[in-house]
């Protein structure tokens, strides 16, 4: 009787052990997953600041070829000579401010892609954890 009860607290005692590994296995990959969850953070955050930086420009240069357009604009207003010339330079204008809108798109379109992956990367953890 007294082996037979010191064989069920071993089984009891490498029951619990067994648990216990599982729990430390869990945690190795929560914490694996938080690395790489801050990893990717600190990507998307330095991607963020690239990408407000770069709008940033964008925005200064779409600005400056509204200048540009308005004058050119006013100017063919006040003087009809020279009209064709400066319509062209007006085409010319229009085209860049297109192609400056163009990659704001592009760019808005990399930033969802980006949070999106963030995203999922946090569902993931929050998935770990809650097993």
């Amino acid at each position: 009787a007294v082996m037979k009860e010191e064989l069920n607290q071993f089984e009891m005692a490498a029951k619990e052990l067994n648990k216990d590994n599982s729990n430390v296995d869990k945690v190795n990959e929560l914490t694996t997953l938080r690395e790489k969850l801050t990893s990717r953070d600190i990507e998307l955050q330095e991607l963020r600041s690239a990408f407000q930086s770069e709008m940033t420009n964008y925005i200064g240069e779409i600005a400056s070829l509204q200048s540009r357009y308005d004058d050119l604009d006013t100017t063919l207003q006040q003087n009809k000579q020279g009209e064709e010339e400066k319509q062209q330079q007006i085409s010319k204008t229009q085209f860049e401010l297109q192609v400056s809108l163009q990659r704001i798109g592009e760019l808005e379109n990399s930033l969802i892609e980006i949070q999106s992956s963030k995203q999922e990367n946090v569902d993931k953890l929050h998935a770990v954890s809650s097993d």
